[in-house]
């Protein structure tokens, strides 16, 4: 019975496990994971500032930021002058960045995942060891105790009381 069980909470562990080990779509964006872009990917997202004026005469389609969503779901600005091929460049190095912080994320989480999966079959083990012991223990310790009980019994006459001198 409790083998079934072990198998059904294994099933149902590994599914859990599974739906929930880290990804990279599910890091929240942070500070430190722009420090682990390469010098040109940074550099794109802090280009030069909208407000430095373009030389006169040159074309400029407009001053406002760019913003793209990257693969977590955080929202970027981009300098105003920034084209689609350098975001594109930048959402590959942070979509790298996310990917690096999901696997080192991956270990620790799958040793816990290990242990909490471990813990109650272990515990189901030992209680059904437990259990078995009982069911079985009384019968031999009365055969146990018949046999040694009757053969001391024959061997050693009653005695009376002793004295120490």
């Amino acid at each position: 019975m409790w083998l079934a069980l072990a198998v059904v909470w294994t099933v149902a562990f590994a599914a859990a496990g599974w739906l929930n080990l880290p990804r990279a779509q599910q890091i929240q964006h942070h500070p430190e994971l722009l420090n682990r872009l390469s010098s040109e990917a940074a550099s794109i997202l802090t280009g030069p500032d909208f407000t430095v004026r373009p030389v006169r005469g040159a074309l400029v389609w407009s001053e406002d930021r760019r913003s793209a969503r990257m693969l977590n779901g955080a929202r970027l600005t981009f300098p105003a002058i920034t084209t689609d091929e350098r975001v594109t460049f930048f959402e590959g190095e942070y979509r790298q960045a996310l990917s690096a912080e999901a696997d080192l994320l991956r270990g620790p989480y799958l040793l816990e995942l290990l242990a909490l999966w471990f813990a109650p079959i272990l515990l189901a083990g030992f209680a059904s060891l437990l259990l078995h012991r009982r069911d079985t223990q009384p019968a031999e310790y009365s055969k146990v105790c018949s046999t040694v009980c009757s053969t001391a019994n024959r061997e050693s006459p009653q005695r009376g009381p002793q004295s120490l001198a």
